[in-house]
């Protein structure tokens, strides 16, 4: 298990509500949603990160290249 720590943040009341149901829904915490909602908003900066660094340093994708990487994604889902 990773290190935790307990902090106290303030938020909106439609987010306090969002969250709180989503953890009913899931059967998680409320601390559970809160640290995957911040995961995946990191990998998501991440993947900007990349996207412009591929944009910047790299030409474009061909078409080619797309289908090649959606055929190899969906090949390792399964």
């Amino acid at each position: 298990m990773a290190a935790t720590a307990k902090v106290s943040v303030a938020i909106g009341k439609s987010e306090l509500a969002w969250v709180k149901a989503r953890a009913r829904r899931e059967h998680k915490s409320v601390s559970a949603i809160v640290t995957d909602t911040l995961a995946a908003q990191r990998r998501l900066e991440a993947l900007r990160d990349v996207v412009e660094w591929m944009q910047s340093e790299q030409p474009p994708l061909e078409l080619h290249e797309i289908k090649r990487a959606a055929r190899e994604l969906k090949s390792r889902k399964r």
